[in-house]
């Protein structure tokens, strides 16, 4: 059988309804593929596994861009983890006090959102209307011999 180049895809996917807001932000992030999650219940916690990259990258993610954004308060309630099987492949973990789900979703997007707010935006299509705004001197002009 050929090995054929693969490609995210954002799918509809059944999740418990306690744990969907988070799932739901997480989705958000390219390429960060939920791989299991659980709403928890009043002894056990809630958790979202996932695989977004190499350790590197998983870790930049959980330890650098959510831990260092997250107020102290929710510290206390999660737990961000990462397995590793290979120097290439790995699970984050995100686990969670069921009454820390709102917030950590809530957290997600604002990370999201600062992250996209600093990446600069691409520039439109040459010969669009916008690019000529941008750029006068490639506005085709007729020559006046």
């Amino acid at each position: 059988m050929p090995i054929h180049r693969q490609t995210s895809v954002k799918v509809n996917a059944q999740v418990d309804e306690g744990v969907a807001g988070l799932v739901s932000a997480l989705s958000e992030i390219s390429a960060l593929e939920t791989l299991e999650s659980c709403q928890g219940g009043e002894d056990r916690p809630a958790f979202v596994i996932f695989r977004f990259g190499s350790w590197r990258c998983c870790g930049k993610f959980l330890f650098d861009r959510l831990l260092q954004a997250m107020d102290p308060d929710l510290r206390s309630d999660v737990s961000l983890s990462i397995v590793g099987y290979s120097a290439t492949y790995c699970h984050g973990r995100i686990s969670l006090s069921p009454a820390a789900i709102e917030p950590m979703a809530n957290l997600v997007r604002s990370v999201l959102a600062a992250a996209e707010a600093g990446r600069p935006k691409s520039e439109p299509a040459p010969g669009s209307l916008e690019y000529q705004a941008l750029h006068p001197e490639w506005v085709w002009k007729p020559s006046e011999d």
